[in-house]
């Protein structure tokens, strides 16, 4: 049994796709209405300040629509544009002839898949896109150019809860807490904010690999989580904890995914400590 593990992020660490939202009706998901290009994607993102305008609140982020942007989707006919009805969503995922497009264009970083091939221990996939099912033909071909450098995943964990657009801050939150759950060797209830009793599969050693600056930096602060979801816990629960940070030495190395090929990766190692009453969020 190996007391390693390599837990990899998919998009801007193992591969790169042509994946952008695309402007929905929250009532109507399954047909999207335009599918964004850079420039307005990167318009859209850019929240107003003084809330004017045409604004879209979905998914607990607010999205700022150009004139420019309303009129490409007034050309596509159909309802009228209404702020409160409509959201931005990575909706191609509804979307049988974007998947395969996808599959066809999938990019991977050769050097990080090398650098991993030489790294012990086992390896998960942890992403915040959702809906594992839908992405078998991406899975299928990631599979099989890992075979090539003898990598194989053990498991995959897919944190988003939806195919709208993506809820950053709780999906960095649900990464830090499945590295956290991979080291404690517990299970963890979020909605109680607490350690379960039920064990999980248990890691000595975590290489963490992602480059998105929230996720890393919610795994940085694993501490915090770890304290914050002792302190929650039941007293048998906090002994389970408490022995196991006493009797070995639980270390986690973040590392951020970089684009220069002779070093992969900048890296920020952290040893568990007992928990405190500090909580950094």
């Amino acid at each position: 049994m190996t007391h390693k593990l390599k837990i990899v992020d998919l998009d801007g660490t193992l591969w790169q796709l042509d994946a952008r939202p695309w402007v929905v009706w929250k009532d109507e998901p399954g047909s999207p209405i335009l599918r964004l290009d850079a420039y307005d994607w990167l318009t859209v993102e850019r929240t107003p300040l003084d809330g004017e305008g045409f604004v879209v609140e979905h998914c607990g982020r607010t999205f700022a629509f150009s004139e420019e942007l309303l009129r490409k989707i007034q050309s596509k006919g159909g309802r009228k544009p209404v702020s409160e009805k409509m959201g931005v969503s990575f909706a191609e995922w509804f979307m049988p002839e974007e998947l395969a497009r996808q599959v066809e264009d999938i990019k991977f970083y050769e050097h990080v898949i090398k650098d991993l091939s030489k790294r012990e221990g086992d390896m998960v996939v942890l992403t915040s896109r959702c809906n594992k099912n839908k992405h078998f033909g991406l899975i299928t071909t990631l599979e099989n150019r890992l075979k090539l450098d003898n990598l194989y995943v053990k498991e995959y964990h897919f944190v988003g809860n939806s195919n709208a657009y993506c809820d950053k801050e709780t999906n960095a939150s649900k990464k830090a807490l499945t590295v956290l759950q991979y080291l404690m060797g517990l299970q963890i209830d979020r909605v109680k904010n607490r350690f379960l009793e039920e064990e999980t599969e248990s890691y000595l050693i975590v290489d963490f690999f992602d480059d998105e600056p929230l996720n890393l930096v919610n795994v940085e602060n694993l501490q915090s989580y770890l304290n914050f979801y002792f302190f929650n816990s039941k007293s048998n629960v906090k002994d389970k904890i408490l022995n196991r940070l006493m009797s070995t030495k639980l270390v986690l190395y973040v590392n951020r995914a970089t684009s220069n090929k002779m070093k992969p990766y900048d890296t920020v190692k952290i040893e568990l400590q007992i928990p405190e009453k500090k909580f950094l969020f």
